[in-house]
């Protein structure tokens, strides 16, 4: 199969969107990586936009799969719907699934989350919506052998109802913001 991921991809492999991007590749898949950001950083949104519609049109992709892409347009999830198959991958929590992932989520396919409230709230917007967990990459993701100092900790960034949901905890939490910098 050919796939367009649209993603984010860093030069020091820590993206997860790296990681799926290899892990087509590993099942046989021949995939190719769109970094929108990177892209719109070059050229502007408008621009962005336009060249991934003649990306998917002049190659013929199979399947375009974007990860979030928050800022592309929902004109351009329109245009390419058009063109091939596509699938949304949404790997935030609920209190980010917003008003433009909703529309979206209308826009392709198949749509597919790592949260379970965000699956029901997407199901009653796309039938083809799938709970697929993000897992992780096993080629650089390893146990470390490290000393315990903490008896409980959140790496990630704490907004939403993140705060209060940690502050119900009876150990205290110590949060790592700064894990993957």
């Amino acid at each position: 199969m050919k796939i367009l991921f649209v993603g984010v991809f860093d030069k020091q492999g820590k993206s997860t969107n790296l990681s799926q991007l290899l892990a087509f590749k590993k099942a046989g898949h021949q995939v190719i990586g769109y970094n929108y950001r990177e892209k719109a950083s070059l050229i502007g949104n408008k621009k962005r936009d336009e060249d991934l519609v003649s990306v998917v049109s002049k190659r013929k992709f199979d399947l375009v799969v974007y990860s979030k892409c928050n800022v592309v347009s929902r004109e351009t999830f329109k245009k390419i719907k058009h063109l091939t198959t596509t699938c949304l991958w949404f790997m935030d929590p609920l209190v980010s699934y917003d008003q433009e992932m909703r529309d979206k989520t209308k826009l392709v396919d198949y749509f597919c989350c790592d949260k379970i409230n965000v699956l029901n709230e997407a199901l009653k917007i796309n039938k083809n919506s799938f709970h697929v967990c993000e897992g992780f990459d096993s080629d650089i993701e390893k146990p470390h052998d490290i000393d315990k100092i903490h008896n409980v900790t959140f790496i990630g960034n704490v907004y939403g109802d993140r705060a209060e949901t940690l502050s119900k905890l009876k150990t205290p939490v110590r949060v790592i913001s700064n894990a993957f910098s």
